[in-house]
């Protein structure tokens, strides 16, 4: 009855095998059909290679202990979580009822992190629950017994393995190979599935999921991963999305992948976001400083004390400084301004500490390329400012030592014009063969120069000693004023009005001013 699907059986269990190609699954499925033997024929055909014959689904009815049981053989399961759904939605053609129990099929040896990526990858296209009714059945076990097998998956140091065998109900154990173990593996596997139908009675039965949403959800997936920002976590899930699609990894591994790197891509935007704050607010920082370092120096060199006039024009009308009152409150205010700037940079400044020497989550350290920047620039600063100090003292002192000769040179010309102008020139006895002017010798020039006549007074009337004259025609020359002597009085009586006295004495007695005029 392995083509009419449309046959039914009365209380009858569905069970499906899984597995990954070449791991025994349709010899699992013959045995529990047929129980091994080798007069009815098997009912699902047998590979001895590592791939999936072409039968997408093939199926098998058979009768156990009174209880109907239809098997359902899967090939391609582990083709992609896509495939996948395909072949799970179209095994539900084929069990009415919904299925019962999963036989998740696996060769004996090491379980690596590859098997327990198949299996969460065959718990997200089965359904939520799914693990709940899957038996994982062990082949190639040789001649381990079942309680051996199950008290060594117990006590495994392999961290997945013991994470499955507590996530699953049953593990079971078969070899195809000692026909003595047929009887017993199959009543222990067929135990194990009828376990799984009384402990779920009742619940709900799995559904698998729809193929065109695990096709929507890793298309959205896809373009998730494109979106991010580093390159190295696109590759990262890149090969994630890779195995997901071959079967080798979950849908929910992906996504926690993803979510993951959405983390990992906020907490690095944030962390330089908060790097680029707080480069802001430190340039900032010492903008404010240099600023307030200049006002200071400013200060300093104007006197802290000085005070402009009609600085302050707080009265009616303004006074020629700020008044007692107005200069109290104005002085609280600016001592509170000054107060709370001082607080808010050294605020920033601890703050700036703080995050260079233990930074929290929230905040993180500066990038060792920005810290070598900021050194390197602050070095550069105080080479500049040590060589502008040095300029600046170098200057001054130059300037003291070219101050006192510049005095020096400057009273030397004041002196050499003071002497200038209280000497008068003196012309040289001879120049160039001029004649020399004498005053007291003036009737015998042999030629008269021609001078300007606001300068002819002080030359006739003897203010210029001697000076050189050029030769001109002496009809040029002004005719000098030559001094004459005073008219000499003529002679007096000896006495006026017969008393003896002279003329002249007896004037000046009475007349004393007059006479000295005369």
């Amino acid at each position: 009855q392995r083509s009419d699907p449309a046959s039914e059986f009365v209380q009858r269990v569905t069970i499906v095998l899984v597995g990954p190609p070449g791991e025994g699954k349709s010899t699992q499925g013959n045995l529990l059909a047929t129980g091994g033997s080798r007069i009815v024929a098997p009912a699902f055909q047998v590979s001895d290679g590592f791939e999936s014959l072409a039968s997408p689904v093939a199926y098998a009815d058979f009768e156990f202990e009174g209880v109907y049981h239809r098997i359902i053989d899967t090939t391609g399961v582990f083709a992609g979580p896509a495939n996948m759904a395909d072949r799970l939605a179209s095994c539900a053609s084929y069990a009415a009822g919904g299925i019962d129990a999963f036989v998740f099929v696996l060769r004996k040896g090491r379980f690596t992190d590859e098997l327990f990526d198949q299996l969460m990858a065959f718990q997200d296209a089965a359904g939520p629950g799914s693990l709940s009714r899957t038996v994982v059945a062990f082949t190639h076990c040789g001649r381990e017994t079942m309680e051996q097998l199950i008290a060594r998956c117990r006590q495994s140091q392999n961290q997945r393995l013991r994470d499955v065998v507590s996530r699953i109900p049953a593990i079971v154990g078969s070899e195809s190979q000692l026909p003595a173990r047929y009887a017993g593996d199959r009543s222990a596997l067929l135990a194990a599935t009828a376990g799984v139908c009384r402990a779920q009675r009742g619940a709900a039965k799995p559904t698998p999921m729809d193929p065109a949403e695990v096709r929507r959800a890793l298309r959205e997936m896809s373009r998730e991963v494109e979106g991010l920002a580093s390159s190295e976590r696109r590759v990262l899930l890149r090969e994630k999305m890779r195995g997901c699609e071959a079967g080798l990894a979950s849908l929910a591994a992906v996504r926690a992948a993803l979510q993951e790197a959405r983390e990992n891509q906020r907490r690095e935007d944030s962390s330089r976001d908060e790097r680029h704050v707080l480069v802001d607010e430190v340039r900032l920082a010492d903008l404010e400083v240099q600023r307030m370092r200049g006002a200071a120096e400013s200060l300093t060199a104007r006197g802290a004390s000085a005070r402009r006039p009609h600085a302050l024009s707080c009265c009616t009308p303004s006074c020629q400084d700020a008044c007692t009152p107005c200069g109290d409150v104005i002085q609280e205010i600016l001592f509170d301004f000054r107060k709370e700037r001082e607080t808010e940079i050294q605020r920033g400044f601890e703050r700036a500490d703080a995050l260079a020497q233990a930074p929290s989550e929230a905040e993180v350290r500066l990038p060792p390329q920005y810290q070598q920047q900021q050194q390197q620039r602050r070095k550069s600063e105080e080479e500049q400012q040590q060589q502008q100090q040095s300029q600046q003292q170098q200057q001054q002192s130059q300037q003291q030592q070219q101050q006192p000769q510049q005095q020096r040179q400057q009273q030397q010309h004041q002196q050499q014009q003071s002497q200038q102008l209280q000497q008068p020139p003196v012309a040289p006895q001879e120049a160039q063969g001029y004649p020399v002017y004498d005053a007291t010798n003036v009737g015998f020039w042999p030629a008269q120069p021609a001078v300007d006549p606001a300068y002819a007074d002080y030359i006739t009337n003897g203010l210029v000693p001697q000076m050189a004259m050029p030769t001109v025609p002496h009809a040029a020359w002004p005719q000098p004023k030559i001094p004459q002597p005073p008219p000499q009085p003529a002679a007096e009586p000896e006495s006026l009005y017969g008393i003896g006295m002279p003329q002249t004495a007896w004037l000046r007695s009475w007349f004393p001013t007059a006479a000295a005029r005369t």
